[in-house]
């Protein structure tokens, strides 16, 4: 369905601040496009397809006629770019807190590149692969430029507190504030720092790439998700950086790799937290010694840790299953203090 915007509304709108599309045509041309604070275009119910109608110049003079705007939210709202990126002019939205993007990922590399964000405090970039091509190395690349050059926007720089890492599946979420235990604050429902998202492409491909572009000295706190598959040398690619973090959580399942990462990675490691972790299973190679339950495997990176780095101070234990007061007893050698442990499980858990 297209609206007729001009004419329905007539543009005479002169209080109107927020507006959110769903599901309908949007002109990028429309009067209703202007002096707005914050600005929603909407994912539809079929798949994806482009919202909005008009070339990136009509989108790059919407956008500059809403100065005031502090909250901008497009999904399969981007024209496509020229092919001289460097023809276009740049535009600065000076009062812009918070950008969440989705779409192909040049698409949303031209629009960084033409942005100027001097008070932006969150950035969410979601890539939208498109089955007309596979990844693209290159577009990477202008991606992670173009990122990198808006996180230099603001004037005073804000440090990164902690890194998120979904390893299945990749998003990589940036923190600058923490929860009061030193956790990441995402619970409270806050804004991350920054947002990246590439889907079905390797972690191996983009995330180093990005870490390399991020200032990672003040970093003090990693969550580590879903490490079903992680082996050691993607690993070491996502921690090798992170020298200064104090606590480490991991959710889901994890790989033997993962362990033997924790016993040599996180130099100033203090907390280490693992949920939701079935610990029960066994590993083994084919043809080789028999299958070691990861309640072992955890046993021995820990000592493995004491002896290389010394004691942590801290073991959390939550929904865990496989566990019992022996095992977590063993695990206290490795541990300056208690190990905290819920006696507790759950049955249901992801392969």
């Amino acid at each position: 369905m297209r609206l007729p915007l001009g004419r329905l509304l007539g543009g005479d709108t002169p209080a109107l601040r927020h507006i959110g599309f769903g599901g309908i045509f949007i002109d990028w041309t429309a009067p209703i496009l202007r002096n707005l604070t914050s600005l929603t275009i909407g994912p539809t119910d079929s798949q994806y397809s482009l919202q909005t109608t008009r070339d990136f110049p009509h989108m790059l003079s919407a956008l500059e006629n809403m100065p005031s705007l502090h909250v901008l939210k497009l999904f399969g709202a981007l024209p496509p770019g020229p092919l001289n990126i460097s023809t276009l002019r740049r535009i600065s939205l000076p009062a812009l807190d918070a950008l969440s993007v989705s779409d192909e990922m040049d698409r949303c590399a031209n629009l960084l590149d033409c942005l100027v964000l001097t008070a932006a405090s969150s950035i969410e970039v979601r890539t939208i692969d498109v089955q007309r091509h596979g990844i693209n190395t290159v577009e990477i690349r202008h991606l992670l430029r173009a990122l990198q050059s808006r996180l230099r926007d603001p004037p005073v720089s804000i440090p990164i507190l902690a890194i998120e890492f979904d390893v299945e599946s990749g998003p990589v979420t940036v923190h600058a504030s923490l929860t009061e235990d030193g956790t990441t604050s995402k619970t409270n429902g806050q804004l991350p720092q920054l947002l990246l998202d590439i889907p079905r492409c390797s972690i191996s491909q983009w995330v180093p790439q990005l870490l390399d572009i991020l200032p990672l000295s003040d970093v003090c706190a990693t969550v580590i998700y879903r490490a079903w598959h992680l082996t050691v040398q993607q690993g070491h690619q996502l921690f090798d950086g992170l020298v200064n973090v104090r606590v480490c959580q991991v959710i889901g399942q994890i790989s033997p790799a993962l362990v033997t990462l924790l016993s040599t990675c996180f130099p100033h490691l203090e907390r280490l937290c693992f949920d939701k972790t079935d610990l029960s299973r066994r590993y083994g190679k084919y043809g080789g010694a028999a299958p070691r339950l990861l309640t072992d495997i955890l046993a021995s990176g820990l000592v493995e840790r004491r002896d290389a780095i010394g004691k942590l101070e801290g073991l959390k234990l939550k929904s865990c299953f496989g566990l019992n007061q022996e095992i977590v007893d063993g695990y206290g050698d490795s541990v300056v203090g208690n190990v905290e442990w819920d006696d507790g499980y759950i049955s249901d858990y992801e392969d």
